[in-house]
């Protein structure tokens, strides 16, 4: 059965409330809250999944208890309060460099969770959290240099006609270039799937989900795509397809894609993950739209009214209330300078002794603010790794990296 539509509420205070929109139902309903103090929602990731190897994809929240201190709640399908399952301990996993997400990555046939993490320097790692497990497990790493976890967006969907919701990434290659890759269930790597071209497709006017938009039978990818001028258009990729097909489009001035959050759930009680959006009509309230199975436009089948629900303080599954990205949690020092082609090739590195990585990364800028002049080093951030066009006419980035001592 597929599963409702959730929704985390921020009530203020840390006090956050879960509504589920039923299967065949009308109207949000209030399915637990917690106290003033309890749950920051501004802390929160969620996710559909099994966790507890229960059978069913339950809720569940990827919590930031600050200083690199993360930890995974569940709420039992039929339970009344969220329970953990898993904590990291301070200075283990920076929350701020996680997306959260469901999908079949071990070939088990169950949705389990996933955390796409980022180490830093395009090194980009895939954790599992196996159903019945009590720890993450790393199923991939790209190693340094070779895949920017700010320039990913990911989902579950079944866009090799496998018959499995596998993991999917969006991948931004710049200048309009995007890409989709998919980690095939029992895998070791992800492959391309497709690829847009230069010019072609804007990463950033994206919002992608999983639904069964054609009544194929099958939890196909879906963008919610921004033409600009509030020009909005849903397209889907095909299981076993090559391509995006459009399946609906707003025109100019109908769609506000910014105003949108996006999600697959069973809403209407046909028994599919059809995409639904959550819109934002200002001080007119919030309305949710589905896009019915096999049909050409959206419906809307809610709305809240003036000072009713406020989109602002929603959380969809997959979603994240802070989207900086933010510099992953290392071991303490020491670390080192390093510098990388854009290739990734090594080019070179300069050790250096800090006793976090906060510190080695001001050490990193004040490298390159002192020796900016006579090489051509541009900083360009603090936390995130610094562009440098070096004067040697190759494009590079410098940033602060852990090595352990042997």
């Amino acid at each position: 059965m597929a599963k409702e539509l959730a929704v985390l509420y921020d009530n203020g205070d840390g006090d956050s409330a879960l509504f589920v929109f039923r299967a065949g139902g009308n109207y949000f309903e209030q399915a637990w809250r917690s106290v003033k103090g309890g749950l920051a929602w501004k802390n929160c990731q969620i996710a559909m999944a099994d966790v507890r190897n229960s059978g069913k994809a339950e809720l569940c929240v990827l919590y930031n208890f600050g200083g690199g201190d993360t930890a995974l709640f569940v709420l039992p399908e039929g339970g009344s309060h969220f329970e953990q399952l898993w904590r990291s301990g301070k200075g283990t996993w920076g929350w701020e460099v996680s997306q959260f997400s469901a999908a079949d990555v071990r070939n088990t046939g169950k949705a389990e969770l996933c955390v796409l993490y980022n180490y830093g320097g395009d090194d980009t790692a895939l954790f599992v959290f196996p159903a019945g497990g009590t720890n993450f497990q790393q199923a991939w790493r790209s190693g340094i240099g070779r895949w920017a976890w700010e320039k990913s967006q990911i989902v579950a969907a079944d866009v090799r006609n496998s018959g499995k919701t596998e993991l999917c990434a969006l991948y931004d290659h710049g200048g309009d270039d995007t890409a989709l890759f998919v980690f095939p269930a029992g895998g070791t790597n992800f492959q391309q799937a497709w690829r847009s071209g230069k010019g072609r497709w804007a990463w950033e006017n994206s919002q992608i989900a999983s639904a069964d938009v054609r009544n194929s039978g099958k939890t196909e990818l879906c963008a919610l795509y921004d033409h600009g001028g509030d020009d909005t258009a849903l397209f889907v990729f095909p299981a076993g397809g090559t391509s995006f097909q459009q399946a609906w489009r707003s025109g100019k001035g109908n769609w506000r894609w910014e105003n949108s959050k996006v999600a697959g759930a069973a809403v209407r009680n046909v028994g599919k993950a059809e995409l639904c959006v959550l819109y934002n009509y200002g001080d007119s309230g919030t309305a949710l739209f589905v896009f019915p199975t096999g049909g050409n436009h959206f419906e809307q089948l809610w709305r809240s009214g003036k000072d009713g629900l406020a989109w602002n303080k929603t959380l969809l599954e997959a979603g994240k209330p802070m989207s900086s990205p933010s510099p992953a949690i290392h071991p303490t020092g020491p670390y080192c300078l390093q510098a990388f082609s854009e290739d990734g090739r090594f080019t070179g590195q300069l050790t250096i002794l800090a006793d976090s990585y906060d510190d080695a990364q001001a050490q990193a800028n004040y490298v390159v603010a002192e020796l900016g002049g006579e090489y051509g080093f541009l900083a360009r951030g603090v936390c995130d790794p610094l562009s440098l066009p070096c004067s040697n006419s190759f494009n590079a980035r410098i940033y602060a990296h852990y090595k352990e001592e042997k």
